[in-house]
């Protein structure tokens, strides 16, 4: 079982094997601080629940071919700020 504190390799190790509290504690490290920073940006309660969830919604899917490149924090507010500019421009 994983542990707050292990490294960012070690939770993307596990997440690549389908390991589900993985992915339960990569949520609870990052789910509120992503959805601050999305909510700070775009000042909208829902509408940034939704990107937050279509961040990890894609990560569960693409667990196993998932090429993380530098630290998980930045990989996921790298990923909100895609999913940001996906849906601001289907608002256009």
């Amino acid at each position: 079982m994983l542990q707050v504190g292990r490294k960012d390799e070690e939770i993307v190790r596990q997440l690549k094997l389908g390991d589900t509290a993985a992915y339960d504690l990569l949520y609870e490290m990052y789910w509120k601080k992503l959805y601050v920073h999305i909510l700070t940006r775009i000042k909208d309660e829902e509408a940034a629940k939704d990107i937050v969830q279509n961040v990890f919604i894609n990560i569960w899917e693409r667990k196993e071919t998932i090429i993380i490149n530098t630290s998980l924090e930045q990989f996921l507010m790298g990923a909100a700020k895609f999913q940001y500019s996906i849906i601001s421009d289907q608002k256009k």
